[in-house]
């Protein structure tokens, strides 16, 4: 979705016209060189408030969720190996919920980043697992390089040169994200010591059983992602959407 800016046109003469007024009214009550330097100064005010409303830009509103986040309901990972002959035939990284109609909801918006299908090869759903100390935070979010981002630059392109040659566009992408913190243990550390960065894998919706153990849910089909990213809290940049999010909220 696409929030337009409205048109500029208008606004460029409002501030045109207040320059000419400015100017008139410091000829007729300055002294001539006062005059002449105020009007200097007017004039040049008015240059760059009109280059900088020609900024010209559009907001990009990725898909949102349509459900309440509880992050309670996402209870913790767990680990698989599919194997076929004895050989692996997939590795899975199962988030396990408490609430299946949750996992579903929960899924379904991944699915929708990812333009409804089931296998991401264009990095639409991005992971990424960022180590504080013992610990990870893990990602997920969707990527600025969708299909649909990028549709929204090339629109916004073609208006801006249309508007004004000389009007920079300035695309702005609004994106969700969950981030849930987990020690590094158990099945996230399984998940990172058998699959490397740029391997393939099953991301899986899992639920606990009456016995406290966990299997997978049925109901939710995975998605295969092929690459994740793991960095230092310390090694993040101005370059990485977590940096942004995390020197926001303060803690950065």
């Amino acid at each position: 979705m696409v929030l337009r800016e409205g048109c500029r046109r208008p606004v460029s003469w409002t501030l045109r016209t207040l320059a000419l007024v400015g100017l008139g009214l410091s000829f007729a009550y300055m002294p001539p060189y006062i005059g002449f330097a105020v009007s200097v100064i007017i004039a040049a005010i008015e240059q760059l408030l009109e280059r900088a409303v020609f900024l010209y830009s559009d907001v990009h509103v990725q898909p949102m969720p349509t459900f309440e986040y509880d992050p309670a309901k996402w209870t913790s990972l767990a680990y698989a190996r599919l194997e076929r002959d004895g050989v692996v035939a997939a590795h899975v990284l199962g988030l396990v919920f408490s609430d299946s109609d949750y996992a579903k909801s929960f899924f379904s918006l991944l699915r929708e980043w990812n333009l409804g299908s089931g296998d991401d090869h264009a990095g639409n759903v991005r992971i990424s697992f960022i180590r504080e100390q013992d610990s990870y935070f893990l990602w997920l979010y969707p990527g600025h390089n969708r299909a649909p981002v990028r549709a929204s630059w090339q629109q916004l392109l073609r208006r801006a040169h249309y508007k004004r040659e000389d009007a920079e566009p300035f695309l702005i992408t609004l994106s969700p994200y969950f981030c849930k913190n987990f020690l590094m243990k158990g099945a996230l550390s399984q998940f990172l010591g058998a699959v490397e960065p740029g391997d393939a894998f099953q991301l899986a919706a899992m639920r606990t059983t009456a016995a406290g153990g966990v299997e997978f849910d049925r109901a939710v089909d995975p998605i295969g992602l092929h690459a994740y990213k793991i960095r230092d809290m310390s090694k993040l940049s101005d370059e990485d959407y977590e940096f942004a999010i995390w020197r926001l909220k303060g803690k950065l």
